[in-house]
């Protein structure tokens, strides 16, 4: 990733390898940047999966912990993952 083009609050889509990434821990400047970047890929991650999103609204809530490894892998494990699973939460329970 060309730091230098993408921004804290941006994210990444890597086709060839499958990856979503954000550079918002290498880039942001503020906390709030870093929320950000963190925020769009967990909702990139978030849209890409809609049928787990419904399985987790129905009671299935261990299926959280896929979406965030879905998340650390395309963050490439540079997350906290406790943070996403806190965003994760929020987003579909």
């Amino acid at each position: 990733i060309n730091t230098k083009q993408v921004g804290a609050e941006d994210i990444v889509v890597d086709e060839v390898n499958k990856i979503i990434s954000t550079p918002a821990y290498v880039e942001g400047k503020s906390i709030g940047e870093v929320a950000t970047g963190i925020t769009k890929l967990v909702d990139k991650v978030l849209e890409s999966n809609p049928e787990i999103i419904e399985r987790i609204k129905s009671g299935e809530e261990k299926l959280i912990s896929f979406l965030v490894g879905e998340v650390m892998k395309g963050s490439s494990a540079s997350l906290n993952p406790g943070l996403v699973k806190e965003v994760i939460s929020k987003k579909t329970i």
